[in-house]
């Protein structure tokens, strides 16, 4: 079972390596074998970039079989440094931020006291994709930076490729879009010629919502068209979300752009793991369909209560809805949750990208009537806006400003 899902890990079949690690731990953990619990769970979480399981789900077996496995594990060996990584990236929903935070540590202080460099890579790596939160981005881009150190001085080519996968991202959620373009370009042609479709995939979203945002209208149709060719590569279980998503980016920042169809969008919201409703709303509300946006949000809410990899876009999303449709609690609850990040990129992990964060806090604090802050806010949005070029997110914002007076 083992060498199968790690034969689907190699191929990049990862719902199928999912199904083959559940029933190896389970087998390993009747068996009480902590050592083979390890390698049983280590094989879903070894240089993934997203958390192990689909948005909010948990296994809760596999988890109690890891928690068990931890107990007898000596404290100091590598074996208990990837357990912990594996059990970080497996409770991602199913446990505290300050747990994950705790796993991940101790899976680092081991690695580093084993003088072991590519255990402490990966140690690094892994625990950056397990403790995603907004609030703790640049711990997350310090982690990431020595390891991509440590892969260099290794010769760890798969490592360096992922890592340089995931910092791009980091980047863009910091404010830090410098040199960019050029470095995503590298990632996708890196990833490409190296088989790692699945990363090919992830650094070729995060590329195609930039290029939508720019209106670059030849790297848009590019970009979506090798998205639909990695599509047919890689089994996971946020492959529908990563494309039928990336096909809406168009749509979301042109509004003369033609929207999809009722029905398509509608199997979007209904097949997809994340919560789509409140980009459907959005979506709505920027084709100048209020009573369809109002209709959306009614039916689907949003929940800004969360504190994960895709927080900060919903974060966005709720400040925009609540001035769109006259939701100010909604609004105040999305400045609360955004106004820490001031000066930076809203990003939902690895992608999409979705402009300043300030942009938003404009919206929210005009739809609670607080018109001089929405003004500080929109002049400094509109500075990060001009200095990351993206002329169709100005468009936007200065619609939206001229049309509620801020």
């Amino acid at each position: 079972l083992v060498r199968y899902a790690e034969a689907c890990r190699w191929s990049t079949r990862r719902l199928e390596m999912h199904g083959a690690v559940d029933e190896a731990v389970a087998i390993a953990g009747r068996l009480g074998d902590p050592d083979l619990v390890v390698r049983a769970a280590a094989t879903a979480t070894a240089d993934a970039l997203w958390p192990a399981r689909a948005y909010g789900e948990a296994n809760h077996a596999v988890i109690d079989v890891m928690r068990s496995a931890l107990t007898v594990l000596p404290r100091d060996s590598a074996v208990r440094c990837r357990l912990l990584l594996a059990l970080a990236a497996e409770a991602y929903y199913a446990t505290t931020p300050a747990e994950l935070d705790s796993f991940c540590q101790e899976a680092i202080d081991i690695a580093r006291a084993s003088g072991d460099e590519r255990l402490l890579t990966e140690a690094l790596m892994g625990s950056a994709v397990a403790t995603f939160r907004r609030d703790n981005a640049e711990r997350r881009r310090r982690w990431l930076e020595e390891a991509l150190v440590l892969a260099h001085r290794t010769g760890d080519v798969r490592a360096r490729t992922n890592l340089r996968a995931l910092l791009a991202p980091v980047r863009c959620e910091v404010g830090d879009v410098a040199g960019i373009d050029e470095e995503m370009a590298a990632i996708v042609a890196a990833a490409h010629d190296e088989k790692l479709y699945f990363v090919e995939m992830v650094t070729l979203n995060l590329a195609h919502c930039w290029a939508a945002m720019r209106g670059d209208e030849a790297e848009i149709e590019r970009s979506l068209r090798r998205l639909r060719q990695t599509f047919e590569r890689v089994s996971t279980s946020h492959k529908v979300d990563t494309v039928r998503g990336a096909q809406l980016y168009e749509p979301l920042w042109n509004p003369e752009a033609e929207l999809p169809a009722d029905e398509e969008v509608a199997a979007f919201m209904t097949e997809s793991a994340i919560p789509a409703g409140p980009a459907a709303t959005v979506l709505a509300l920027r084709h100048g369909q209020p009573d369809a946006a109002r209709f959306v949000f009614d039916t689907f809410g949003i929940e800004l209560d969360t504190d994960n990899w895709f927080s900060p876009f919903l974060w966005s999303l709720g400040a925009e809805i609540g001035l769109g449709l006259g939701e100010p609690d909604v609004a105040a609850a999305a400045y609360a949750k955004l106004a820490p990040y001031r000066g930076t990129c809203v990003i939902a992990g690895t992608s999409p990208a979705h402009g300043p964060v300030d942009a938003y806090l404009a919206l929210a604090a005009a739809a609670t009537g607080e018109k001089r802050l929405a003004t500080q806010h929109a002049d400094h949005a509109l500075e990060l806006i001009a200095a990351w070029r993206i002329p169709r997110v100005e468009k936007w914002f200065l619609d939206l400003r001229d049309r509620h007076g801020f």
